[in-house]
């Protein structure tokens, strides 16, 4: 496991998204979501049955509903919290987005901990 380079943390816009490339060699992909009190990080896959794997983004680093308060699947509307990643809509209630592990250094850099190596 080690930690990579994401972006400064004002070129995250706040209440938006960005999706991160996980790995240069694969297709896995994530995104970042900034809210007043935190940035937080999912792998970009919806956890619903027969939906698994599929991305998540409506459009290039769109992955909020309209008035940016829930992550919204674009493949079926489900809706999941953004801070917890848990599915309160249907069809994925209850199921949760996998997260990514952020840490901010001292000069506002973002780093994501890639588990997968």
């Amino acid at each position: 496991m080690s930690w990579h380079l994401l972006c400064h943390i004002d070129e995250i816009p706040l209440d938006g998204s960005v999706g991160i490339k996980l790995a240069e060699q694969s297709k896995d992909y994530g995104f970042v979501v900034k809210k007043y009190d935190g940035i937080f990080a999912w792998r970009n896959a919806c956890p619903h049955l027969g939906y698994q794997g599929t991305s998540m983004a409506w459009k290039r680093n769109q992955y909020l509903n309209g008035d940016k308060q829930y992550i919204m699947c674009a493949a079926h509307g489900a809706r999941f919290e953004i801070r917890t990643g848990e599915g309160v809509t249907s069809p994925c209630q209850g199921m949760y987005l996998k997260p990514i592990a952020l840490k901010t250094d001292d000069h506002g850099n973002v780093h994501w901990l890639n588990d997968q190596e």
